[in-house]
């Protein structure tokens, strides 16, 4: 197919959205964006631009899942530190997307990106301890330890 068009085409709708302040369907564009140039270059890194863009134009919970999600299917060791790097900013509070996020989403954030990892639950608790409240930790706690 033509590749120019269609990439024509999720760029306009993206643009009308977000003029628009259609937030409801950004996610799903921005993600559905992605996963096409991926698909029509085999190019992670053409996806991982959009996911960027996306999650900082219109930082949410979805997209953020979406691009942890994408890249813990295509990704590989070497694509860890900007994937590191896009959650931290989106779950520490104070960054510029965190400030769109409620402490929920970081919260369910933090916990997928971490099973991604497949960190330790002991290594997930201090990461909690060191970037968020007191009351918060116990919560989130509780949850990992459960998993």
């Amino acid at each position: 197919g033509n590749t120019k068009a269609a990439t024509e085409i999720y760029e306009n709708a993206i643009q009308d959205a977000m003029q628009k302040q259609n937030t409801e369907v950004l996610p799903d564009l921005y993600t559905n964006f992605a996963q096409f140039k991926y698909a029509a270059s085999h190019s992670i890194g053409e996806a991982k631009e959009v996911f960027v863009k996306g999650i900082k134009q219109a930082p949410c919970k979805p997209l953020i899942k979406g691009f942890i999600q994408f890249m813990s299917t295509y990704g590989g060791s070497t694509e860890i530190p900007l994937l590191d790097s896009v959650i931290a900013n989106a779950v520490i509070p104070g960054s510029g997307v965190s400030t769109a996020l409620s402490p929920e989403d970081r919260e369910d954030i933090s916990l997928l990106f971490l099973k991604v990892r497949e960190l330790p639950a002991v290594c997930i608790v201090y990461l909690f301890v060191h970037f968020f409240s007191t009351a918060a930790c116990v919560s989130f706690a509780v949850r990992v330890l459960a998993v």
